[in-house]
C-alpha cells in the first residue's frame, strides 16, 4: 500500500500499486472528494478549451465552464437536487396510450394495407409519420400525417421521408400524383 495524501480535503490514505497505476493523478480518498475535484475552479476544463464557454448553473446560479448545449450544471449535485423531488413519466408511459390509437386509426383508415406495395398482412405493419416528428412534432397524433407501410416498405422509406412526403400526402387525400 502507498501513503498518499488528497488533493482536495488533504487528508491521509492509502491504496494499492495497481490502482495508483490505472488511476494516475486523478486519486482522491473518496467519492465525494473526487467529484469535488471533477467541478468548479478544480475541474480539467475550467480555463478554455474548445467550445467552452461560461455558464450559469440552472439550480444554483453560479458561473461555471462548460461546453454548450452538454451542461446545465455547475455540479452533480445541483443537477441531483433541482431533479429531487420532481414527477416524471417513465420511459414510454407518456404517449403509449395516444401513440396506439393514433396506430389504430391509421390501420383502420387504410384498412389494414400497405399502401405503397398493396399487400395485406396480418400484424407485420408499421404507421409511417409522413412529415417528420423530429421537425413536426405539433402533427404527432395528426391521422392526416400517417400512413400504413409494411415492414419491408417501411425500410424503404426511412431516412427518405423527403422523397416521399408529396407522394403520401397526394394519397392520404385522394389526390392524383
Amino acid at each position: 500500500m502507498v501513503n498518499l495524501v488528497c488533493k482536495v480535503c488533504n487528508k491521509n490514505f492509502t491504496r494499492r500499486p495497481s490502482y495508483i497505476k490505472r488511476y494516475g493523478s486523478s486519486l482522491s480518498c473518496s467519492s465525494s472528494c473526487r467529484m469535488k475535484s471533477r467541478t468548479g475552479d478544480k475541474a480539467a476544463n475550467w480555463k478554455g478549451g474548445i467550445n467552452n464557454t461560461e455558464m450559469k448553473c440552472c439550480y444554483c446560479g453560479n458561473l461555471f465552464i462548460g461546453r454548450k448545449n452538454r451542461r446545465k450544471y455547475c455540479s452533480p449535485e445541483c443537477g441531483h437536487n433541482d431533479r429531487k423531488g420532481k414527477e416524471r413519466p417513465k420511459r414510454g408511459e407518456r404517449l403509449k396510450v395516444d401513440c396506439f390509437q393514433w396506430r389504430f386509426s391509421i390501420y383502420t383508415r387504410d384498412e389494414f394495407t400497405c399502401q405503397l406495395c398493396g399487400e395485406k398482412k396480418s400484424g407485420h405493419f408499421n404507421a409511417h409519420h409522413i412529415k417528420k416528428l423530429a421537425k413536426h412534432p405539433e402533427l404527432a397524433f395528426d391521422i392526416s400525417n400517417g400512413i400504413t407501410l409494411c415492414v419491408d416498405c417501411h425500410k424503404k422509406v426511412t431516412w427518405k421521408e423527403e422523397q416521399f412526403e408529396n407522394l403520401f400526402d397526394c394519397m392520404i387525400n385522394g389526390m392524383e400524383c
